[in-house]
């Protein structure tokens, strides 16, 4: 599969995971365990997907600057919090505001870390 194959699942897969995680939200509690299936699903794909499609971008590349060490480091970190977080609201009694406003934010910096990690790939390339 080429990569501009593999970048393009990349993005389908969050946008998927996003569009999933708000109608789930949208619907409210109980949690519909089909949505919740799906958008956890989507989300592992967007992971797996995500991280094989930087290595082999990676591996075309000399040297890894420091600004792209950085955006690797926020897209870690941002895609751990919201698996933590979309744990925690899987449980009726840690979905408090906190939670819910990490969780519906941290998809913007993970959306805008990777993004940022592709381009400056692709740029180096």
């Amino acid at each position: 599969m080429g990569i501009t194959v593999s970048i393009t699942i990349v993005g389908v897969l969050l946008f998927l995971t996003i569009f999933f995680g708000i109608w789930l939200s949208n619907l409210g509690r109980p949690l519909n365990t089909a949505l919740f299936s799906i958008h956890k699903l989507v989300a592992v794909g967007f992971v797996v997907f995500g991280f094989f499609a930087i290595r082999a971008l990676t591996k075309e590349i000399d040297n890894i600057d420091s600004i792209l060490k950085l955006f690797i480091i926020l897209a870690v970190i941002s895609t751990i919090t919201l698996f933590v977080t979309g744990g925690l609201l899987s449980f009726d009694r840690f979905a408090n505001k906190f939670t819910i406003m990490v969780h519906a934010l941290s998809p913007i910096l993970t959306a805008l870390s990777v993004t940022l990690v592709i381009y400056i790939l692709f740029k180096q390339r």
